[in-house]
Order: C-alpha cells, then sequence, then structure tokens
C-alpha cells in the first residue's frame, strides 16, 4: 500500500512553460541567489537537462539524467525534511541511487545533516558568479579600468549610441541580430545548440518568461540586447549577446543592463562558465562579488 502511495503521489513529467507560474511562488521563497532556481535557469535549459518535475504534499522536485547513473534532484523546494524523506523512500523502490545536484553551501549542509552517510564534492564550472548591481552599473574603481576603457572607447565612437527597452515595436528585429549572430559565432558544440534553441524560445514566448529585456543600438543598428529577470534581490542576466566587431559592445550592454532594470536589487548573479575558458576570463575580469559554490550531494 504504502508502495504504490509513494509511486503516485510522486508523479514525474516533463517540465514545460505552463509550470512557470507554479515555479515562480516557490522560486520567490529562495534565498540562495543561484540561478538555477529562476526560470532562466529551470525553464530555458530544460530541454538540454531533460527536466521534470512533480509537485507532492506542497514540495517541488525537480530532476534531470545527466548520465547513466540515473536521475540527480536539486534541493527539493517547500519543506526540505519532507522533501528528503519522500525522495528517500522513491529512490528506494526504485533501486536508484539519491543524488542531489546545483546544491548551496547553506543547503549542502541541511542535506548533508538530514543524510548521514551523504558527502559533497564541489562542481566549479557550475559556480554563479555573483556582483554588486552598483559596481556592475558604474564599471567604477581601478579593478574594473579595463571593462571601463572598453565602455569609454564605445561612448566616443558612438555618440548617438541609445539603450531601448524589448518590446513588440523591436523584438523582430531582436531575432535578426540573433539569427546572424548564430551564423556568425557557430560552434560545433552541444551546449551552443542547446543555447541557441533557448534563447529563441524566450524570443518566441517572451509574454510566457515575462523577463525584462533591452537592446543597444550605434549608428541606429542594433548591436547587442540581453535579458534577464528579477528574484529576491537579485536581478539575473540570463541572455547577453553582443556583436563582437563593435569594441565595447558588451560592456556597454552588461552596465547599461543593470542601470536600468537593477532598480532596488542588491546584487547581479551572471551565471556560471561551465568550465569555457573564455567565458571563465570573461566573468572574472568584471572582479565578481563572490563565486556562489554548487556541490553534487551523494552517498559517500
Amino acid at each position: 500500500m504504502g508502495k504504490c502511495k509513494c509511486r503516485f503521489m510522486m508523479d514525474f513529467q516533463k517540465l514545460g512553460l505552463e509550470h512557470i507560474s507554479l515555479l515562480k511562488g516557490y522560486f520567490s521563497e529562495v534565498t540562495t541567489r543561484l540561478c538555477d532556481t529562476t526560470l532562466g535557469g529551470a525553464v530555458m535549459w530544460r530541454k538540454g537537462f531533460d527536466t521534470e518535475l512533480a509537485n507532492t504534499e506542497n514540495v517541488l522536485f525537480l530532476r534531470s539524467r545527466p548520465d547513466e547513473k540515473g536521475f540527480v534532484y536539486t534541493v527539493p523546494l517547500g519543506n526540505l525534511e519532507r522533501g528528503v524523506e519522500l525522495l528517500t523512500e522513491y529512490c528506494r523502490e526504485r533501486g536508484e541511487p539519491l543524488r542531489f545536484c546545483s546544491v548551496s553551501r547553506e543547503d549542502k549542509d541541511r542535506l548533508l545533516d538530514l543524510l548521514p552517510g551523504f558527502t559533497a564534492r564541489p562542481t566549479r564550472d557550475w559556480f554563479d558568479y555573483l556582483y554588486r548591481a552598483e559596481k556592475l552599473s558604474t564599471l567604477a574603481g581601478k579593478k574594473l579600468a579595463g571593462q571601463r576603457n572598453h565602455r569609454n572607447f564605445f561612448l566616443k565612437n558612438h555618440p548617438d549610441w541609445r539603450f531601448e527597452e524589448i518590446t513588440d515595436e523591436n523584438i523582430t528585429e531582436v531575432r535578426e541580430f540573433f539569427r546572424i549572430y548564430c551564423r556568425e559565432n557557430q560552434k560545433d558544440s552541444e551546449y551552443f545548440r542547446q543555447e541557441v534553441e533557448a534563447v529563441r524560445e524566450v524570443l518566441e514566448k517572451r509574454d510566457l518568461y515575462g523577463f525584462v529585456g533591452g537592446l543597444i543600438r550605434a549608428e541606429g543598428k542594433l548591436c547587442a540586447f540581453s535579458f534577464g529577470e528579477h528574484v529576491g534581490d537579485t536581478l539575473f542576466v540570463h541572455i547577453e549577446k553582443a556583436d563582437r566587431t563593435v569594441r565595447g559592445s558588451y560592456q556597454m550592454m552588461a552596465s547599461e543592463f543593470v542601470s536600468h532594470f537593477a532598480g532596488s536589487a542588491e546584487f547581479v548573479n551572471r551565471e556560471e562558465d561551465v568550465g569555457d575558458p573564455g567565458l571563465r576570463y570573461a566573468k572574472e575580469s568584471y572582479h565578481p562579488h563572490a563565486l556562489l559554490e554548487k556541490y553534487v550531494v551523494e552517498r559517500g
């Protein structure tokens, strides 16, 4: 009887756009500032990670299957202790190992208290880069002189530049810019393919995602755009693309996006570098306030 009950209650299904409202409710209560508990982190990348969802006893469960070992789960949202109990029973009945991924430093300690015999290991490639909003918007200070020089070059050479919020009136231009960007920056990698698909969906389903978006023009021509969302005291930057032939366009986009959309947000999360050397260099060059650690927690 208990076996059937547990399987019925833990009814996983493919994560889809129809779950956005449900996710927002749970994500609004999270305080870790990790990008994994945002729409951009969970919904945008759901196809690449084959993400599934279950909502049981007012606890939200998300899982993916990255390798032959089986599923990995994110930290249950809601009642953590009850969520761990349900997952432990569920995995035991299925004869599968219980593994957690994208676990914050704080949640790691809580999980290890609830799961004797489990251990945690950091996953550096997936650490999030967290910045102070004020510093990123102004690029002030000696450490950011390099980024500020690129922005100043842009300002000097494009005095007619302007920032625009992305609306129904200019979204078609953004889609065309991204189409050309993909053609000119084509990479033979699965990550690139997944990113292209995710960004295209955001551009097509902008109203469903509800992201804030902005673009920059130089000589009237679009040269950069960005999308993100607010959760708690943090502005998350999920998408940022610029014309690499226009020096300073990335720096302008980064600072102007925060200037226009940070509002009362104290922090900006520019997500992980996924182990890409170029991305790591770029994110480190903005001198983050902190790296938000993520762990895999599993039986030792």
